[in-house]
Formats: structure tokens, C-alpha cells, sequence
């Protein structure tokens, strides 16, 4: 018998939020072994809080989502669950251009979402950097496997990598896991600040995200990409793989010639201050469309 959870609540919502597309940018990869998405809608979700672990069962209805939650980090989730469930933004995206209000016509369902968790969105920003997207999920999926802990509750997921186990790891042990020196210094250096990259309700996060930017080696994609996928902040560029810069320029490329030597952040910087929500639109679009192409078929 699955345990009690330790914090059951049922959560309004607009009609129609759509938890795969507000939730799946948080979560690297589909193998994410944090994050497990049931065929019948309800998402699972593990992490590490100020107050312990915890493991969250999402369950979209109409007009609500319930939600489930086992550990000693339920404590800790009350206060998060407005950025999780993407509530925080208040209604449907902003739209301030003509593309970013076309393409959110796409997907009236998504909400601009964040997960709270500063430290772990910038490992995970880290990890996507320079490689392809399976390589930063393998890296991802080693690092959680040998460096986390089972989650609290029945969802049979794993919590992310425990900081002080990454921060004292031999480099050596990062490198077989797909992670070169460099990577795996920036890496130890964000775990070794783990308790300080807390992102408090008082300041939207505002207080870690400066810490973050403050680490020595630290790079600025890695904080912008905390910014996005931990606080979601709508105009946070997340780090982009080659698969996803190459849709962002097939969207916004309007020159002659070969693209493949375009700036994207150029691209983008006529959608301040919805540069990061532009992206994850881009994205959701093309997946939604490659889904028909496949007659229906999720990619």
C-alpha cells in the first residue's frame, strides 16, 4: 500500500492549464529521473527543500489541479507551488509582440513556470552547455543516480544530487559522467553554495540568483538559465542545445543566406522582455507540430 501522503490540497486553476507544456520545461530531458509524467495526464516530481525532501504528485482536473506531497519538505511546498503550476504569471502569456501572441495562441495552455530551485536549475544549465540534449541528460541521469537519494512517497523517482556529495566529489568522477574539467569545476563550485542559492518568497529569488552571479568561474548562461527554469522569469534565455537554437532561428531568420552563423541572442533581443517565454513557445510549437507530422505521435 502506498504511504499516506504527509500534505493533500486541491488547487484552482484556469480551465485548461496545460501541465505537460508549463511543466515540461523545467525537467532535463524525458530520462529526468527527478521528474515522471503517467500517461494519463498527472505529473511526479522530487527535489531537495530547506526543509527536507519531497516528492509531489500533480493531478490536473477542470479547472483545478490536486496535489500530493510526502516528505518533510511539504512544509516548504505551500509557499512554491503559485511558480510551479506557473500561477505566479497571472493569466496566459503577456504577448507584447505580434509572433509571441501568435504562437501562445498555439498553446493556450501553458503558464510560465518555475521550480524554485536555484542550485539544481544551474547544474542543469551547466550540463546542457555546448553538448546535445541526450548527452546533457545522460550527464544528468549519472549525476542523480550516483550523487542522489530515493524520493519520499510511492512515485519511485530519485531526488537530485545531494550538494555536499558533488561539491567533495573527485573531478574524475564528473568527467566519466560526460562532464568535462571545466563543467564539472563550475559544478562543484554551485553545490559547494547550495545554502546560499535558496530562492526566498520575500524576493522572487532575486537574492540567490545574485549570489549565483557572484560565484567566481560561474558562467552567465548557467545563471540565466537558473533565472528561467528556477524563478520563471520570462525574458531568462535557457541555455540553448544546437536541436533548439536552430528552431529559435528557423522562427525569428528572415536574411538570405546560410543561418547557420546567426546570433540568436541577437535574434531574440527584439522580444525584451519575453526572450526566455519566446523560446519555450518556439519549442512547444515545433514539438506540437512535428507530433502531427507523426500523425499524432509525441516525438
Amino acid at each position: 500500500m502506498p504511504p499516506n501522503p504527509d500534505l493533500r490540497q486541491t488547487i484552482d486553476v484556469a480551465p485548461g492549464l496545460d501541465l505537460a507544456a508549463t511543466l515540461g520545461p523545467l525537467r532535463l530531458g524525458v530520462s529526468d529521473p527527478c521528474w515522471r509524467v503517467e500517461a494519463s495526464g498527472p505529473w511526479w516530481w522530487a527535489t531537495r527543500t530547506p526543509a527536507g525532501p519531497l516528492t509531489v504528485h500533480l493531478v490536473p482536473g477542470a479547472g483545478v489541479v490536486g496535489v500530493e506531497a510526502w516528505g518533510e519538505g511539504v512544509e516548504w511546498l505551500p509557499r512554491h507551488l503559485g511558480r510551479l503550476l506557473g500561477l505566479d504569471a497571472d493569466g496566459p502569456p503577456a504577448a507584447r509582440t505580434e509572433l509571441v501572441r501568435a504562437l501562445a495562441q498555439r498553446v493556450p495552455g501553458f503558464r510560465v513556470a518555475g521550480h524554485g530551485r536555484v542550485a539544481d536549475a544551474a547544474i542543469d544549465g551547466i550540463c546542457r552547455r555546448g553538448v546535445s540534449a541526450f548527452e546533457a541528460a545522460r550527464s544528468w541521469l549519472l549525476m542523480v543516480e550516483a550523487m542522489g537519494d530515493d524520493a519520499p512517497g510511492p512515485g519511485g523517482l530519485r531526488l537530485p544530487p545531494a550538494p555536499r556529495r558533488v561539491a567533495s566529489c573527485d573531478p574524475y568522477e564528473l568527467h566519466v559522467m560526460g562532464l568535462e574539467q571545466g563543467r564539472a569545476d563550475e559544478v562543484r563550485r554551485v553545490a559547494s553554495h547550495a545554502s546560499r542559492l535558496e530562492a526566498g518568497t520575500h524576493d522572487g529569488g532575486a537574492e540567490a540568483i545574485a549570489h549565483l552571479a557572484g560565484i567566481a568561474g560561474i558562467g552567465t548562461d548557467a545563471v540565466e538559465h537558473a533565472r528561467a527554469v528556477a524563478l520563471g522569469d520570462p525574458d531568462a534565455v535557457p541555455v540553448l542545445d544546437a536541436h533548439r537554437t536552430a528552431a529559435v532561428v528557423r522562427a525569428l531568420w528572415t536574411g538570405a543566406g546560410a543561418d547557420d552563423t546567426v546570433d540568436v541572442r541577437s535574434l531574440l533581443e527584439p522580444h525584451r522582455p519575453e526572450r526566455g517565454l519566446l523560446v519555450r513557445l518556439i519549442a512547444l510549437v515545433e514539438a506540437a507540430d512535428a507530433a502531427d507530422d507523426d500523425g499524432g505521435l509525441t516525438p
